[in-house]
């Protein structure tokens, strides 16, 4: 059985006062999210200062928990090393710690977090980076990956709520008033970060995923 390791660290927590005590705070934030945590099966936890991992399940919704993270963050800048593949004895999940887990998927997500911190154009961006078995795979994904994230790592935080908002009541239509801001308010601030083009490559994406998950 194939998971998810989420592995991460802040670009700039030096920035940050009590860090440790200001990401945990966020993601007891994104773990408790019903929005959000859905396909989590152990949630996000920071081991030391600013590294956090989370282990999730397999699925088409595979690149938006990436855009779940980055909202968390903001506007705090983190690169996130994905890894794809199998764990080491299952029965460890009751720990309910993933750093206390190991295994091909959490290897990859390291092996993702190191290609990112040494390469030369991306060890100080926002990058993601996804390792798995399937070397095409990987490729194909990592590539799209790089205007995904140049696109979100211009969002603002009315760009996030905006988004968060339409998910949660299901249309910006039915966030008219909502704050006292109208829904075209809200779907100006969408547009401002080209949600339409992220939505649609979020949807695209998800063929893609499960071509490989069915391999």
């Amino acid at each position: 059985m194939k998971y998810v390791v989420f592995t991460m660290d802040c670009i700039s927590s030096k920035k940050i006062n009590r860090v440790t005590e200001d990401l945990e705070a966020r993601m007891e934030k994104l773990n408790r999210d019903p929005l959000r945590n859905k396909d989590l099966i152990l949630g996000y936890k920071v081991l030391v200062g600013d590294e956090i991992q989370g282990l999730l399940a397999f699925n088409e919704n595979l690149i938006a928990n990436i855009r779940y993270v980055r909202e968390a963050f903001y506007p705090i800048q983190v690169r996130i090393g994905i890894g794809i593949g199998a764990i080491d004895d299952e029965s460890r999940l009751k720990l309910g710690d993933p750093w206390k887990l190991n295994g091909q998927a959490f290897h990859f997500a390291r092996k993702s977090l190191e290609d990112l911190s040494n390469h030369p154009l991306f060890h100080k961006r926002p990058q993601s980076r996804i390792t798995s078995e399937d070397e095409l795979f990987d490729n194909l994904m990592n590539n799209q990956l790089m205007l995904y994230d140049t696109i979100l790592s211009r969002w603002s935080d009315k760009t996030y709520e905006a988004i968060y908002l339409m998910e949660k009541f299901g249309s910006f239509r039915k966030l008219d008033g909502y704050n006292k801001i109208s829904s075209s308010a809200y779907t100006k601030r969408a547009a401002a970060g080209h949600w339409s083009v992220l939505q649609l490559f979020e949807n695209e994406v998800q063929e893609l995923v499960k071509a490989y998950m069915h391999k």
